[in-house]
C-alpha cells in the first residue's frame, strides 16, 4: 500500500496532525454508508470495484433518504433506501438493513453526510413541534455510540460535499445568478448570535464540524477511545478541479466548467463527479495515492476519446491536493518523496490593518480596499492580470479615477466577480448604503452581502456618459447587527458593453442621514487648449464663470433658467434637483466653443451626480 503523505496546513491554516497512519484495508474490510441522495451519487457498484482493485473481499452496507438529514438517518423517518454487497451472500443486494439492524455486526468504517442541519442546535424544518435537537454534531456522536458497541475500533469518517449550483433552480430552471463554486465554498459559516447565518455547505462549517465533533467524541465516555473522526474531503477536490479549470488545465478536453460535474444542480455526473467523490473515498478509507487509479466501468463515458485520460489525471490530482491539503484526512506531514508541504495560504485580513468603523457617522470605504487573502478568499477576478496595473499587485483590475477626490477604481468588472471587506457595526440598526459607479452602459446589476446574505437585492449601475462619468447608487434601510462582519461586493450581471461598470467608493451611513429625495450636478470648467476634448495636466480651471440648466434646450441663458457661477478649480454644483433629464451648459464668451460631449445628466431620486467636465476651445 502506497501512502499519500500530509495532512498539511493549506487553505486555510489547520493544526498538523500527527496521527499514526492506520490501514483500513486487510482482506476483508467492511463499510457502512450513511447520508442522502448525494452520498448514493458515488456509485455504489462503482465504489465497490474501486476498494476491491487490490483483491480485497469488500463489505459495503448502505442506508439513505432523498434530502435527509443525519437526523432523520437516526430517526429511521420512512422512506430511506438499503442495500449492500456481502462477500459471503452474493446475491443478495441487501444483507445489513438499515443502521439498526447493520450496527448489530462488526465494522472496519462507518462514513456520515453532515451539511443539512446546523453544527450543534437545529430543529426539523418540517415538524416544529418536534423537540429533538437535530444539529449534525451531536447527531453523529449519537451514531458513534451505538456504532462503538460492536465496532469500538472502527473509523468514522464524515464526506464534506460539494456545494449546490445557484444558476439552476431543483427544477433544472435558470436563476440568471452566475455560479462560481470558489464562490459559494468559500463563503463563512456562523452558528449563532452575530452574524448567524446557513452557509451549511462551506469550507468554513466543514472545519468547524470536524473540530466539533472531534471534541465531543473525546469528551464522551462511549467514544472518547475510538479513532478520531476523519474527513473525505470531497468539496475540496471539488474547489481544486474548479481552480484547475479556471487557469486552463482542462483546455482540449470536454471539461469547460465545473458545472461539467454535476447532473443537476446538486448531484454529480458520472464520469466526472462521481469519479472524483468515488476516488476521495477510496483515498480516504485506504490512504492509498489517487493518482493513477483508474475509473472503473461505472464512471466511464459511452463515448471515450484521447481527453479522457487528460481529465481523469487532473482529477487524481485534484483528490490528491484535497487530501494532502485539507487537513483532518489523518495523514502525515511530508510528502511520499520527503518535502514539506508548501507554506499556509495567507488567511483574510483588512487591508487597512484594522475592519471599516461602521458607526453613527458615515464611513466610505474605497473600493479598492478590498481585504488581503488572494483569489478564492478575499476577492475572485475573471483574469489572472491586474489589467488597470496600479495600487495593488492582486488580479483585481485598479486603474486611476478622474473622478471628484480623484485616486483609484476598480474596472473592467465582470459579472461572478466579488470583492470583500471586513467591517465592524458598532451598534445594531438600519444604515444607507451609496456606491459610485460608472458605465457607458446600461442594465447591468450587482448586490451587497454581508457574512454571505444578500442585504441589498439586486441594484442596477446606470448608463452614465462614459467609464469616468460618475455617479451614485443609493440602497436605503439596511439592517445590520452589531459586531464584526465581511461585506461582500458582488457582481450579477453585465450591461449592454459586456460589463459591469467601474466602482469608484461605497458609503455606509446610519439611515435617514443619506439625503433622500433631492440630488445634484457637479463638475468642473476648463481651457481645453489642445482641444482634445479631455481635461489635461496644465489645462486651466476656470472660475468666475456662468453655468446653466438648459430647461427648453436652446443652447442659451434664459430667465428661468437655473444658473451658478464657477468657484475656485473650476467647480461648479447644482444641488435640490429632483429626479429627471438635465441639460448643463456654460455661456462661452465670442470666439469660444464647447470642447467636450455635451453634459446631459439623468438623476434617480436622491441621486448626486459628480465628475461632469465641460471644456472651451477657441474656434
Amino acid at each position: 500500500m502506497k501512502s499519500i503523505g500530509p495532512a498539511a496546513p493549506a487553505k486555510p491554516v489547520f493544526d498538523v496532525e500527527m496521527l499514526e497512519e492506520r490501514s483500513l484495508f486487510a482482506a476483508a474490510p467492511s463499510v457502512y454508508l450513511l447520508g442522502n441522495s448525494m452520498t448514493d451519487g458515488i456509485r455504489y457498484a462503482g465504489l465497490h470495484d474501486l476498494l476491491a482493485r487490490d483483491g480485497a473481499a469488500v463489505t459495503l452496507g448502505r442506508q439513505t433518504g432523498p434530502g435527509y438529514s443525519l437526523a432523520y438517518n437516526l430517526n429511521l423517518k420512512p422512506g430511506y433506501y438499503t442495500s449492500g454487497y456481502d462477500p459471503d451472500q452474493p446475491g443478495n443486494g441487501d444483507p445489513w438493513g438499515n443502521y439498526q439492524q447493520a450496527f448489530a455486526s462488526t465494522w472496519d468504517a462507518l462514513t456520515v453526510q453532515p451539511a443539512e442541519r446546523r453544527l450543534l442546535s437545529d430543529k426539523d424544518p418540517k415538524d416544529l413541534s418536534s423537540t429533538q435537537n437535530q444539529g449534525d454534531v451531536p447527531i453523529t456522536l449519537e451514531f458513534m455510540k451505538q456504532f462503538a458497541i460492536h465496532s469500538p475500533d472502527a473509523q468514522v469518517y464524515a464526506y464534506s460535499r460539494p456545494v449546490r449550483r445557484t444558476d439552476i433552480d431543483d427544477n433544472g430552471n435558470s436563476t440568471g445568478i452566475t455560479f462560481d463554486y470558489a464562490s459559494e465554498w468559500n463563503k463563512p459559516y456562523v452558528e449563532s448570535g452575530t452574524g448567524k447565518n446557513s452557509n451549511l455547505i462551506t469550507r468554513s462549517y466543514t472545519l468547524q464540524y470536524m473540530s466539533l465533533v472531534r471534541d465531543a467524541q473525546k469528551n464522551d465516555p462511549a467514544t472518547a477511545g475510538m479513532l478520531p473522526v476523519r474527513l473525505i474531503p470531497a468539496a475540496e477536490a471539488y474547489y481544486n478541479v474548479d481552480q484547475m479549470i479556471k487557469a486552463g488545465k482542462f483546455a482540449g478536453t470536454y471539461v469547460h466548467s465545473i458545472t461539467d460535474f454535476y447532473a443537476d444542480r446538486s448531484h454529480p455526473r458520472g464520469d466526472t463527479g462521481s469519479y472524483l467523490i468515488a476516488l476521495t473515498f477510496y483515498a480516504s478509507l485506504t490512504g492509498n495515492d489517487p493518482r493513477g487509479v483508474a475509473p472503473t466501468s461505472s464512471y466511464v463515458r459511452s463515448n471515450p476519446d484521447a481527453s479522457d485520460a487528460k481529465v481523469q489525471s487532473l482529477i487524481q490530482e485534484a483528490v490528491y491536493e484535497a487530501m494532502v491539503y485539507s487537513g483532518y484526512t489523518g495523514l502525515t506531514t511530508f510528502l511520499p518523496d520527503g518535502t514539506p508541504p508548501p507554506p499556509p495560504a495567507p488567511a483574510q485580513t483588512p487591508y487597512k490593518g484594522s475592519p471599516f468603523a461602521v458607526g453613527a457617522s458615515a464611513v466610505t470605504i474605497q473600493v479598492e480596499d478590498f481585504d488581503t487573502g488572494g483569489e478564492g478568499v478575499a476577492y475572485h477576478d475573471a483574469e489572472a492580470a491586474n489589467l488597470g496595473g496600479k495600487y495593488r499587485t492582486e488580479s483585481v483590475d485598479v486603474q486611476p479615477t478622474t473622478d471628484s477626490g480623484g485616486g483609484y477604481n476598480v474596472g473592467y468588472v465582470k459579472a461572478g466577480e466579488w470583492l470583500e471587506y471586513t467591517i465592524n457595526v458598532a451598534a445594531a440598526g438600519s444604515y444607507d448604503f451609496s456606491f459610485r459607479t460608472a458605465s457607458a452602459g446600461s442594465n447591468a446589476t450587482f448586490h451587497v452581502e454581508i457574512d454571505g446574505v444578500d442585504k441589498s437585492g439586486l441594484l442596477t449601475v446606470p448608463k452614465t456618459s462614459g467609464w469616468q462619468s460618475w455617479t451614485t447608487v443609493t440602497r436605503a434601510g439596511v439592517s445590520l447587527s452589531a459586531g464584526q462582519h465581511v461585506l461582500r461586493l458582488a457582481m450579477n450581471a453585465n450591461g449592454s458593453t459586456g460589463s459591469v461598470g467601474n466602482f469608484n467608493w461605497m458609503k455606509i451611513a446610519p439611515a435617514g442621514s443619506t439625503p433622500s429625495g433631492v440630488g445634484s450636478i457637479s463638475g468642473k470648467l476648463f481651457s481645453d487648449t489642445d482641444k482634445d476634448g479631455a481635461l489635461d495636466a496644465g489645462e486651466e480651471l476656470l472660475s468666475g464663470r456662468i453655468v446653466f440648466i438648459d430647461l427648453d434646450g436652446d443652447n442659451a441663458l434664459d430667465a428661468n433658467e437655473k444658473r451658478v457661477t464657477s468657484g475656485a478649480g473650476g467647480v461648479f454644483k447644482f444641488t435640490g434637483l429632483a429626479a429627471g433629464s438635465y441639460k448643463v451648459r456654460r455661456v462661452f464668451p465670442g470666439g469660444y466653443h464647447l470642447s467636450t460631449a455635451p453634459l446631459n445628466v439623468t438623476l434617480s431620486a436622491g441621486e448626486n451626480f459628480t465628475g461632469g467636465l465641460i471644456g472651451a476651445a477657441k474656434a
